[in-house]
């Protein structure tokens, strides 16, 4: 008897648990797509998506950096742990680069040399969007040519697994040939927390982002 009375009450309580589940399903939907001002929060947002939409909803807080592997300039495997040392701005070159590239990454230098001055803790993570011309030897190049800091890390890896790391990451198609047959210039950049998540996207080549980026840093 009582088995037939639990049997009886399943279909029901099945249906409770549906029901919850379909409503915590559609409140967070809600909050995924709300639009929020920055002045509501104290915290930094969070980028999850590639619309670039600033969001601090429990979805987006739970997305992270997925794992990588590629190599840095002196030919040292990096993963995903080098974001675990702290706060990193994620930017994007290629060595051949003589334009964009040393513009934004001259004025990234300028940001890690005054956070260095402050005592404070950052790092920093130029991908090649030409990796398969840009190997250890030729990365140890352009960091000497231009005065890169010691602890810079350049990275490079296989191409389509870079490619596709960027994109799915950082919503950055780094694969794009410009009219002038070389990889369209990304002066974007990306701030990563110790967590692995996305807090903040700037352009590397604009003084007043170069300005945020400085303060957002300070505040991670």
């Amino acid at each position: 008897m009582y088995r037939r009375l639990r049997t009886r009450h399943l279909p029901k309580a099945l249906l409770l648990a549906f029901s919850i589940a379909l409503l915590v399903a559609a409140w967070l939907v809600a909050a995924y797509g709300k639009r929020e001002s920055a002045l509501a929060h104290e915290s930094l947002p969070y980028y999850s998506n590639a619309d670039l939409r600033p969001r601090w909803d429990w979805l987006s807080r739970q997305r992270g950096i997925e794992n990588f592997v590629m190599v840095d300039q002196h030919g040292h495997r990096l993963d995903r742990s080098v974001l675990d040392e702290g706060p990193t701005a994620v930017s994007f070159f290629y060595s051949a680069c003589v334009t964009l590239c040393p513009i934004s990454t001259d004025m990234l230098m300028g940001v890690h040399s005054r956070i260095k001055a402050q005592g404070r803790e950052v790092r920093f993570l130029s991908i090649s969007v030409l990796p398969r011309f840009d190997d250890a030897a030729a990365m140890r190049a352009y960091a000497r040519s231009i005065g890169l800091p010691v602890d810079w890390r350049l990275a490079t890896g296989e191409q389509q697994e870079v490619v596709d790391f960027v994109r799915n990451n950082f919503f950055s198609e780094i694969d794009r040939i410009g009219a002038d047959g070389l990889p369209a210039h990304m002066t974007r950049a990306f701030l990563v927390d110790r967590a692995h998540k996305v807090r903040g996207v700037y352009d590397a080549a604009l003084p007043v982002d170069i300005i945020r980026l400085q303060a957002d840093i300070a505040r991670l």
